[in-house]
C-alpha cells in the first residue's frame, strides 16, 4: 500500500501522529527527513527534523484508533471519493456518528481518495 507524502508525513507529525524513532538521532521503518528525501529502512539523523512516512492504511487506523474519526472510500460512476465519520463511538451496542463530510471532488484511485481524506482531517478537523 502507498505510503503518506511528504506534506501529509509533517502534517501528521505536528498532530501528534507517533513518530518511529529512538532517542534524538534514530528513526526506524520508512521516513521523509526534512529536505524531503525518502528513506526506506531507518536511519540516523536528527529526529526532530524527520517525519514518520507510514501507510495510508497505518494512518487510517490511528485516525480511527486513536481520534475517533472514520474515512471510507468508495467508488462511483465518476470515479473515487470518501466519506468521514467523525466523532464515532459506540451507544447502545451500535456504531454512532453525530454526523458525516463527503467528498465531492472525485479522485482517480483509491489512494488519491483516501490521501484527500486524510488531508482534509488534518488541516480541519484535529
Amino acid at each position: 500500500m502507498e505510503i503518506v507524502t511528504f506534506e501529509l508525513a509533517k502534517k501528521l507529525k505536528k498532530k501528534g501522529y507517533p513518530q518511529k524513532s529512538s532517542g534524538d538521532v534514530t528513526m526506524h521503518g520508512t521516513f521523509y527527513y526534512g529536505d524531503g528525501r525518502l528513506y526506506e529502512n531507518g536511519g540516523i539523523c536528527e529526529v526532530k527534523d524527520a517525519y514518520t512516512a507510514d501507510t495510508i492504511y497505518e494512518v487510517m487506523k490511528w485516525m480511527r484508533e486513536e481520534k475517533k474519526m472514520h474515512l471510507i472510500v468508495e467508488i462511483a460512476d465518476s470515479g473515487w471519493y470518501y466519506t468521514l465519520y467523525p466523532n464515532v463511538r459506540w451507544e447502545n451496542d451500535k456504531l454512532k456518528s453525530d454526523t458525516y463530510i463527503m467528498s465531492f471532488k472525485n479522485k482517480a484511485s483509491y489512494e488519491k481518495a483516501a490521501l484527500a481524506g486524510i488531508e482534509y482531517v488534518l488541516d480541519n478537523l484535529i
